[in-house]
């Protein structure tokens, strides 16, 4: 019996803290994103006003810059598909292929910021 609980608590900790895709059902980030939000909930109960002010302007500071290069990436791609040109054999448009897309990684820090300034102004 005791063996037995080895083995599922040995089971059930791999599968919590196994490294998973974000998208994935099993995530185990989820919690320690919660547990996040709960200590920086903490921290900020003992800021002062100022502090939090202050902390609240840099944070919309730093969301202002990832929504500008969010913009600029968009303009650079939209501009880079305009510019492929035409195939000179076949007379088609050449294909567009990005390998890398940046966007959705600034989209979730931009989502990330968005969710610290609501916590920071509802505790403002």
């Amino acid at each position: 019996m005791k063996y037995f609980f080895i083995i599922l608590f040995t089971v059930l900790s791999v599968f919590s803290l196994w490294p998973t895709q974000p998208e994935s059902q099993v995530y185990a980030g989820q919690f320690f994103d919660q547990w996040k939000s709960f200590q920086r909930t903490i921290e900020l109960s003992f800021k002062s006003e100022q502090d939090i002010k202050e902390l609240l302007s840099n944070k919309k500071a730093e969301q202002q810059v990832y929504v500008d290069t969010l913009e600029k990436i968009d303009e650079t791609i939209a501009q880079m598909e305009s510019e492929v040109g035409i195939c000179e054999i076949t007379g088609l448009p050449n294909e567009f292929i990005l390998e890398e897309d940046p966007r959705p990684e600034i989209q979730a820090k931009i989502d990330k910021l968005e969710e610290e300034i609501r916590l920071l102004e509802n505790n403002s």
